[in-house]
């Protein structure tokens, strides 16, 4: 980058292993709470898939302290707003309020990480919501669908090939017990972090939190180390009908962990090929050919390998089979030609400017901070990954394009409307 990203922040590990990090910033009276959690949908038991997304509800429910609603209510009586993520390293809890309300979400906080009750009815009503959320989003959503499909394809019973919002089969046999156990073997000190971004002094911050949650006592047994995915070594493809009135293909591609250097190269190819109407399959899949109407990369940041993944949406009348054929094309065609140098500054511009927009608010600030504390077991990977964004050169481009784009086994998903063929 052309620029040092400047992120100053304070870090601090309680006696029981709660890992807590502030990032001072006193241009706005507000403040970013959040807790991440190093449980995500990898962490769910093989026969239980889902759990960790269940827990990113049950958290809203209940505590022996507090009643159900009441955390939701403080929150807006502040003024303040609060949601929850979950995806496979990970589970995110934030709330944005007032600076002056600190102390007051601290102690919501901790209540419902230290109290939190699970009992049947509120098991109950939480399934049912995550049945009625995976049929909108999954079974009757064909990019959910195809999703779900691309990634079990791909990893198979290895946890990334779970889905995250669980197997509905799993998530109807979920019990309490089951819910027990999981809170007791993840939400414990060592595997949590506060991230607190905003109008506050870190020592304050630092004080309050350890006279809080130093009251959680520290496991002595240790969690499950996630093993390594092993991608396919062949070429693999499958159909699935869809609801759209045309043929959509979604490819799976290899992608390293998040943390390696190819990582950043890869986000910088993905820019040059998918971003914007003049990147190389935009135009030449939705302009020049008009057999999309829409195309996309993703370049996950996982702690394990995964997939680069890339969407393709056809035009009514065309073919799945069309938009890879010029999708290959495109592959050849910067394989052999390279890529330039005016390429290559437009996509780290694209690149640095996104990240820093990405970073005005304590929200975001906080939130990429905790998302790397995971991830890479360090948030100032961060900065590393900005500078590392910034060295990627034409070589690194091209050898990644030959060693994920090309050489690797990829996966291929096609949607076909319903009606089509399909298996």
């Amino acid at each position: 980058m052309s620029r040092r990203i400047n992120l100053e922040y304070s870090s601090y590990e309680l006696s029981n292993g709660l890992k807590v990090y502030v990032q001072p910033d006193h241009r706005s009276p507000v403040i970013s709470y959040q807790t991440w959690v190093g449980a995500g949908s990898a962490n769910d038991p093989s026969h239980r898939t889902g759990m960790a997304h269940l827990f990113e509800h049950l958290m809203f429910k209940g505590t022996q302290r507090m009643p159900e609603g009441e955390f939701d209510r403080r929150i807006e009586e502040m003024g303040g707003r609060t949601n929850a993520a979950t995806w496979l390293d990970w589970t995110q809890f934030y709330v944005d309020t007032p600076s002056r309300c600190f102390e007051t979400v601290l102690g919501l906080e901790f209540d419902r990480i230290a109290n939190l009750t699970i009992d049947p009815e509120s098991l109950e009503t939480e399934r049912e919501v995550i049945l009625n959320e995976r049929g909108e989003r999954v079974d009757d959503d064909p990019d959910g669908l195809m999703a779900e499909r691309l990634w079990h394809m791909a990893f198979g019973d290895h946890p990334y090939g779970q889905p995250t919002i669980g197997w509905q089969e799993h998530i109807e046999s979920i019990t309490v017990q089951d819910c027990h156990d999981f809170y007791r073997s993840w939400y414990r000190p060592e595997q949590i972090m506060i991230v607190v971004a905003g109008d506050i002094e870190p020592d304050i911050a630092f004080r309050a939190i350890d006279d809080t949650y130093s009251q959680l006592e520290r496991r002595q047994d240790t969690v499950p180390d996630l093993t390594d995915p092993v991608h396919p070594k062949h070429h693999k493809s499958d159909k699935v009908a869809i609801t759209t009135g045309g043929e959509r293909v979604l490819i799976g591609l290899q992608a390293p962990p998040g943390t390696e250097a190819d990582s950043p190269t890869l986000e910088v190819l993905n820019e040059i090929l998918f971003a914007g109407d003049s990147s190389h399959m935009e135009r030449t899949l939705v302009t020049e050919s008009e057999v999309a109407a829409a195309v996309y990369g993703f370049v996950p940041t996982l702690c394990k390998a995964s997939l680069y993944e890339v969407g393709i949406d056809c035009r009514p009348g065309r073919t799945a089979n069309e938009a890879l054929a010029i999708f290959d094309g495109v592959l050849e065609e910067v394989s052999l030609n390279g890529l330039t140098e005016k390429d290559l500054l437009k996509a780290r511009n694209r690149i640095e400017t996104r990240l820093y927009r990405e970073l005005q608010t304590a929200q975001s600030r906080a939130q990429a901070l905790g998302y790397w504390g995971v991830v890479a077991g360090n948030p100032g990977h961060i900065f590393e990954r900005a500078e590392r964004l910034g060295q990627v050169g034409l070589d690194d481009l091209h050898s990644s394009i030959n060693r994920y784009l090309q050489q690797g086994a990829r996966v291929v998903v096609q949607g076909t409307p319903v009606g089509g063929e399909a298996q």
